[in-house]
């Protein structure tokens, strides 16, 4: 049979709510009872014999969405812990996501945007401006690609900046890099 995380004796209740859980050490995380919404199956990665969660733990920011936080110092992720310290003032720190680095490439009427990968990103959004007025910002979602290639044309200038972002956080801007592209010279 093995163990059990959450475990629900047919026939003891109508119904279990079963909800933002972490569960691990455990053979089985749940028995006769579905997973709600929120459960983890994943090891705490506990940083003392406290129960407090270490960087990087599963339980941070990832509670109940609808469930207070602002006792959780800042950095937060707007968003409370799983677990004894969630919303108290010993609950462990969101790591802040930082801004990536970028760099442009040009060949000809091709231009290369590449950033670095963010620890903690799970994806990242590119932004751009006429160079040199900057008359309106647009984006793209670039998901979690890490560059992207545009053949444009000639006299295309732009400003380009990128920003990481994760379910409960996003970096400030990027350094911001320009580009022109010569025009085309006639014979």
């Amino acid at each position: 049979m093995g163990s059990y995380g959450i475990y629900h004796e047919q026939g003891s209740v109508a119904s279990v709510l079963n909800t933002y859980n972490l569960i691990a050490g455990f053979d089985h995380a749940y028995g006769n009872i579905v997973a709600g919404l929120g459960e983890i199956y994943a090891e705490p990665n506990f940083a003392d014999g406290e129960l407090h969660e270490a960087a990087g733990s599963p339980a941070i920011d990832a509670g109940d969405w609808a469930s207070a936080y602002a006792n959780e110092p800042a950095p937060n992720g707007g968003r409370i812990n799983l677990g004894t310290f969630g919303n108290t003032a010993a609950a462990s720190q969101s790591i802040p996501i930082v801004a990536p680095a970028v760099s442009l490439t040009t060949n000809g009427t091709n231009v290369t945007a590449t950033w670095g990968d963010v620890p903690a990103a799970a994806g990242y959004t590119l932004f751009y401006a006429p160079y040199p007025e900057a008359s309106y910002i647009g984006s793209l979602e670039m998901g979690t690609a890490t560059s992207l290639s545009v053949e444009l044309w000639p006299g295309a200038a732009f400003y380009v900046a990128v920003k990481a972002y994760n379910a409960t956080d996003i970096s400030e801007y990027s350094n911001i890099e320009s580009f022109q592209i010569p025009l085309a010279s006639t014979p």
